[in-house]
């Protein structure tokens, strides 16, 4: 170990953002507000598994304020789904595409985005959207995903068991025989979320002249925004510029790559102007 790193270790680092924060001087996604930006709302789906049968956009289109609607369908012809990748033993992958394209498959997730000339009149015209669900069954637990004949959530997976683990090293059974005292049991783990100050926020800025992307993230991992995009929208890495200030809180739920972030910068890219979301 060198000195320098000796003058670190172990030591009390005085911290050097904290009076700039502290002093209401920080620089997060929300204070940029450039003119002329859009904002961009999501319809949520309030099922938790449903087809998509219809959606009327006419009432939406046609209120003041309202630059674009856009449904999963447009989205897809704009930017790749999502697939989380890995080269775990039997796994696999399933898509998740910015905007829902035939089925939702949880309470939330976006069917179709709004882009108007402020937030209020966006949110207004996500109520003028009509979607007509077929209900399906839903998968409420994860021990009844499992069972035979669950309904599916990814029909192209064929399967609800995505991943399938087992960790054995040397002689398992011969060191459970020798044990002194061998406990069991059954451990549940709850579902849990991380609640941080700054919610996820985004801001993006298409350039249609220099064909540029620039990306202001309330995110934790930017270089792995900007290859996402780089390869959901079909551009070069040194066409995209992904730009993280100030975080307001992330605790591991901003050190990955959202939907409704590669919505917004398709939605920029579509328009050529500034979109926020």
């Amino acid at each position: 170990m060198d000195n320098d790193h000796r003058k670190l270790v172990g030591q009390r680092i005085k911290r050097v953002e904290d009076r700039r924060l502290l002093t209401g001087r920080g620089n997060y996604v929300a204070d940029y507000s450039p003119a002329g930006l859009l904002h961009v709302a999501f319809l949520r789906a309030q099922d938790a598994h449903a087809r998509i049968v219809r959606i009327d956009k006419t009432a939406a289109l046609a209120m003041p304020g309202v630059v674009a609607v856009v449904s999963g369908a447009e989205m897809a012809a704009m930017a790749k789904p999502m697939r989380a990748l890995s080269t775990m033993r039997s796994y696999k992958a399933t898509s998740m595409p910015a905007l829902v394209v035939d089925k939702v498959r949880y309470v939330g997730e976006a069917v179709a985005a709004v882009v108007a000339e402020n937030r209020y009149v966006a949110e207004d015209a996500l109520d003028q959207i009509e979607v007509e669900y077929e209900a399906l069954e839903p998968v409420a637990d994860v021990e009844g995903a499992g069972d035979p004949g669950a309904p599916l959530i990814h029909d192209d997976a064929g399967t609800n068991v995505l991943v399938v683990r087992e960790f054995e090293r040397d002689e398992v059974d011969l060191a459970f025989a020798r044990a002194a005292l061998v406990v069991r049991d059954r451990f549940r783990f709850h579902r849990h979320s991380a609640v941080t100050i700054e919610p996820r926020g985004y801001v993006a800025d298409y350039n249609p002249g220099a064909e540029f992307l620039t990306l202001r993230s309330s995110t934790q991992c930017p270089g792995l925004v900007r290859s996402t995009l780089a390869e959901l929208l079909g551009m070069g890495e040194h066409q995209i510029r992904v730009i993280a200030q100030d975080v307001g809180g992330g605790f591991g739920s901003k050190s990955a790559v959202y939907p409704e972030e590669v919505a917004v910068a398709a939605l920029a890219r579509m328009l050529g102007v500034r979109c926020g979301g």
